[in-house]
């Protein structure tokens, strides 16, 4: 990347010599002068005071094009920028702007124009002319030559490709027609297919009445103008190869709303200005019309497109929670309890170790009496597969017939053919999806189904080495190894000094039974568990009986996240305790002090209940 330290006076007159010839400001980073598809960056400076915000192209946006006849005339350009206002455009593209060489400048106006015409001489040129509030947003533009240039806008939820045309007319060759489309052709490749691109402009070709072309109806409408011609031929042919749309015929205006070119003495009128965007985003377009009222001195007519991209919603199904009824809330606490009855004469003489495990596995059984049993995995091979292989298992197990050693290779070949045939469809049917998702762009379910036929399953070993590189294969050793070596890596060596500072804190004050039930019932309710399987619903109505319980009992020390012993697999993610204080939106020594009173909190716990049954 280089600095261009020019300093050069430049003007916003398109006919003043001293503008640059370089394009750019000066004193700036050409940021993308290295690319093939961008060659210059927008450099110009936004105010601090101004909306930075992309524009959005799920808001109707204007956009047009126009064959000005040339803007090297005094006040031309002027009066193409009041036009462009008056029409409440964000860009226009020009044609016929006969400025040499390439560059951007900004106007007297604040607009900015961008610019590609050719080396020596004043003919053909084309150009985009950028609103203000829009200018800010050009990422960049690739001037190509003087029929050619293409320009990318930052926007969302896409960004904006514009390629502005000009195409050679009658009296042109047929090299330079074809050296044309061949140069656009190579152009349109270097877009990427996930942004949106719109090609406006001049082409100098009639794609005449299109009533009859209902085999290509999505890249025509039914309201073309005139008779068709051989470059319309050309120009319809280029589309259905690059899969675009051609607007204007999609929409149906009266003639003068269609046509876009008069003869010298107003006796012939033609269409020869189109609009074309690809065929994706075609339902983006909500109207194509020309603006006969527009004038800057032209023989053709300012062509307008409104540009609303229109994005289907896609809605992620969420999945269903597990909602319980009646008999199962009763189940799961007829179970509790009289698990909890059988362990408490057990556990007074158990350590806190001994108590939790006991106390966890007695819950976890009683979550199993509403388990729910998971979907088994489909699989590739078909019901008559498994058929086949249940009558040759018959054949071989039952009495042996005389024909066994015929009968049973055929039934085996008749299984292996048609395993072969159920494998060979469900790759088919993965490669079928994975093209449907290429095509819509859908990467994430692209690669999901490429995993799938690619995955190649990896055998593993428990297997490690010791300290002296020794293997060890036994499973206890193995875990007994990790520790080892888990420990030497977080070992600090140099602080052997321990601080016991106890942080003192105030007081809580009060809290009223009125704020209790106001959190109680803005408790979320059919939420997901957690890791250990007990939603909130469970918490809550568990929470009254262990909070009545002695202050040493271990059931409310563990609730209260209070319990001395350490569980051999670790602690949960979210305590119990964690839990209460999150959902009830009050710390557990107030929800301890409010639970105190059986019949209050059973109240409280049945009116949560009834609030969030369907039934009710």
């Amino acid at each position: 990347m280089k600095v261009n330290d020019r300093k050069v006076s430049t003007s916003d007159d398109p006919t003043d010599p001293r503008r640059s010839p370089i394009p750019g400001s000066t004193s700036v980073k050409y940021a993308t002068e290295d690319s093939s598809i961008v060659c210059h960056q927008a450099t110009e400076a936004v105010d601090a005071t101004e909306d930075n915000k992309k524009p959005s192209m799920r808001i109707k946006q204007r956009m047009g094009t126009w064959n000005v006849r040339g803007l090297l005339k005094p006040g031309k350009l002027a009066i193409v920028e009041k036009e462009m206002n008056e029409h409440n455009l964000m860009l226009l593209g020009l044609c016929e702007t006969h400025m040499k060489q390439q560059g951007h400048l900004t106007t007297s106006s604040g607009n900015l124009m961008f610019f590609s015409g050719h080396e020596t001489d004043s003919k053909n040129g084309v150009g985009i002319l950028v609103s203000r509030r829009l200018r800010k947003f050009v990422t960049g533009y690739n001037p190509i030559n003087d029929r050619i240039m293409t320009m990318r806008i930052n926007c969302t939820p896409l960004p904006l490709n514009i390629i502005q045309i000009y195409s050679p007319t009658a009296q042109s060759t047929k090299e330079d027609i074809d050296n044309f489309y061949g140069t656009l052709q190579t152009t349109v490749e270097n877009i990427s297919k996930r942004e949106i691109l719109i090609i406006q402009g001049d082409w100098n070709a009639k794609v005449g009445s299109t009533e009859q072309d209902d085999h290509i109806r999505h890249i025509l409408g039914k309201h073309g103008l005139g008779t068709r011609n051989e470059r319309g031929e050309m120009f319809i042919d280029f589309c259905v190869s690059n899969n675009l749309t051609i607007t204007n015929t999609c929409f149906k205006h009266h003639k003068r709303r269609l046509y876009t070119w008069t003869s010298p003495g107003g006796k012939y009128r033609n269409q020869i200005d189109f609009i074309t965007i690809a065929n994706r985003w075609k339902s983006s377009i909500t109207n194509t019309r020309t603006y006969p009222g527009a004038d800057c001195g032209s023989d053709h007519q300012l062509l307008v497109s409104d540009l609303r991209v229109r994005l289907k919603f896609r809605r992620k199904k969420a999945k269903p929670l597990a909602r319980l009824s009646e008999p199962e809330y009763d189940g799961f606490q007829n179970n509790t309890e009289s698990y909890l009855a059988e362990l408490t004469p057990k556990i007074a003489h158990m350590n806190p170790e001994e108590q939790w495990q006991q106390f966890s596995e007695k819950i976890v059984n009683a979550l199993d009496f509403i388990a729910k049993k998971p979907m088994d995995k489909k699989d590739w091979m078909s019901e008559e597969v498994w058929s086949n292989i249940k009558l040759r298992k018959e054949l071989k197990s039952g009495e042996r017939p005389e024909n066994f050693e015929v009968k049973y290779p055929q039934m085996s070949r008749l299984i292996q053919r048609q395993c072969r045939r159920d494998k060979n469809q469900y790759l088919e049917n993965i490669c079928t999806e994975i093209e449907h998702h290429a095509d819509k762009y859908q990467t994430a379910d692209l690669f999901r189904k490429v995993k799938q036929i690619t995955h190649k399953v990896k055998p593993s070993s428990w297997v490690i080495d010791d300290k002296n590189g020794n293997p060890i294969h036994e499973v206890a050793k193995v875990a007994e190894r990790w520790k080892e070596y888990c420990e030497e890596l977080y070992q600090d060596q140099s602080s052997k000094s321990t601080s016991s500072n106890k942080i003192i804190g105030d007081e809580e004050p009060s809290i009223l039974r009125s704020e209790v039930e106001d959190a109680i019932r803005k408790l979320k309710r059919n939420k997901a568990p957690g890791p250990d399987r007990i939603t909130a619903e469970r918490i809550v109505r568990y929470f009254g009986h262990v909070a009545r319980r002695d202050t040493n009992n271990l059931e409310r020390l563990m609730v209260t996240g209070k319990i001395e012993g350490k569980r051999p697999r670790g602690r949960s993610p979210k305590r119990w305790s964690d839990q209460i204080s999150e959902e009830l939106e009050i710390s557990v020594s107030t929800a301890l002090h409010q639970a105190t009173e059986r019949n209050r909190w059973r109240q409280l716990v049945d009116e949560i209940k009834r609030s969030h049954d369907p039934q009710h």
